[in-house]
């Protein structure tokens, strides 16, 4: 099967599409060359329409959509952008917090946000309870020159994908305001092949794509203390897997 419907995601914000969430009838889509936001009236899945644009910060890398809010990583200017989707057709940036360096990850829970360090080696939360005012109030190390590059809450667990170490590693984010300098993971496993990029987590089971693997492993995170490795699942060489869902 082939794709049923295209756009070009970046017209007035940039290019390069590196992540998308969908919520609703509209796709939201960090465009990393140009530091922007689009949005994308997804109602006809084959006739995308991009409908509005935002400016964030310089090359997003990931973006979280809840409620009436986007939250998007900006790698190189090192910060947290909030911006307001209330209309789609006219989103605003109404916030911007400081993060670690290269900021990759973000996932939001609740009223906290989750964000992967990559160069930093951290995973930070950031409390939301104003949108247009994020506020650091947590922090976990990943471990010197892990490269943490993904991350997926559920629960009181934190599933991070270290993309230089190669390793899904488990944090309890049970007190968002813990600060941890070492030692901090519950769980600790290897990846089968090398780089991970991207993580999800359903259930009792973590998902994760393997960058440079071409691969997608599967744990059983039935007891995050103890992840067990399932199965690896290789995509065929030349592939790059970016995302999974």
């Amino acid at each position: 099967s082939g794709a049923i419907g295209s756009v070009q995601s970046g017209t007035g914000t940039g290019q390069q599409p590196v992540d998308v969430f969908v919520q609703g009838h509209y796709a939201y889509v960090a465009n990393s060359n140009g530091g922007g936001t689009s949005v994308i009236d997804v109602s006809n899945p084959a006739n995308p329409v991009v409908v509005g644009n935002a400016a964030t910060g310089t090359n997003p890398f990931s973006i979280y959509v809840q409620g009436h809010y986007a939250y998007v990583t900006n790698n190189t200017s090192n910060t947290l952008s909030v911006v307001d989707i209330t209309n789609p057709t006219t989103p605003i940036a109404v916030g911007s917090v400081a993060t670690g360096t290269e900021p990759t990850g973000v996932y939001v829970q609740g009223r906290y946000a989750y964000v992967t360090n990559f160069t930093s080696n951290t995973l930070q939360i950031f409390d939301l309870s104003n949108p247009a005012h994020p506020v650091a109030v947590g922090s976990l190390a990943t471990g010197a020159g892990s490269g943490p590059n993904s991350v997926y809450v559920q629960g009181r667990y934190a599933y991070v994908g270290e993309y230089t170490s190669s390793f899904l590693d488990v944090f309890d984010v049970s007190n968002p305001a813990v600060n941890c300098a070492s030692s901090c993971t519950t769980g600790h496993i290897a990846t089968s092949t090398v780089n991970p990029q991207a993580l999800y987590v359903q259930g009792s089971y973590a998902y994760v794509a393997n960058y440079n693997g071409g691969s997608l492993n599967i744990f059983n995170v039935a007891n995050p203390a103890t992840p067990v490795f399932v199965s690896n699942s290789s995509l065929g060489g030349g592939i790059y897997p970016f995302s999974v869902y």
